[in-house]
């Protein structure tokens, strides 16, 4: 099949095989913070029974046009 007869098919659908994502530039101290971060959750692990179980974690996150991301610091 022809890409264009499969974008024409797509098209008469409305589904669009394109999904615009947007995503931010890693700076230089963002490295840092991740080894840090990774560093404290092991600590926390070794020191606190059950801290492991207790974690939920997400993959979501909402980065902002300003730079800023919804992570806790």
């Amino acid at each position: 099949m022809a890409r264009t007869t499969l974008q024409r098919i797509l098209y008469d659908l409305h589904l669009f095989p394109y999904k615009i994502q947007l995503v931010h530039e890693l700076k230089s101290t963002d490295y840092q913070e991740r080894l840090d971060y990774a560093v404290r959750i092991q600590k926390l692990a070794k020191e606190e029974t059950g801290f492991i179980d207790s974690l939920i974690m997400s993959d979501e996150a909402h980065f902002h046009l300003d730079g800023f991301i919804n992570k806790q610091n």
